[in-house]
């Protein structure tokens, strides 16, 4: 939480200095939901292909869309709380919702 706080504004600002065409945003709680999808649009994305061997690197991964609210589980209600309150605004900037 507090490390992706950190990490936002580092990462709006590079994604600011680059043409729109040259910065592609994943989001985990996407990748984690149609990870196939996903990584579909990113190799679409860099002009690769999805070939023979990238296909079986893929197949040996498994993704859960439970770990996109593991910190609601991990952490005390209390320490949620003030993340949320901490977080609330650049989540929001950025499409996320604070709330559960």
């Amino acid at each position: 939480g507090l490390l992706w706080r950190m990490l936002v504004d580092p990462h709006d600002s590079a994604r600011d200095a680059l043409p729109a065409n040259r910065w592609l945003d994943i989001r985990y709680e996407d990748l984690t939901a149609d990870p196939r999808g996903t990584m579909r649009t990113l190799l679409d994305f860099c002009d690769l292909s999805w070939d023979d061997g990238f296909e079986r690197g893929f197949s040996r991964y498994r993704f859960d869309v439970s770990r996109t609210d593991a910190f609601r589980r991990d952490l005390d209600p209390a320490d949620v709380a003030r993340l949320t309150a901490i977080l609330e605004v650049p989540l929001a900037a950025h499409g996320f919702s604070a709330s559960p």
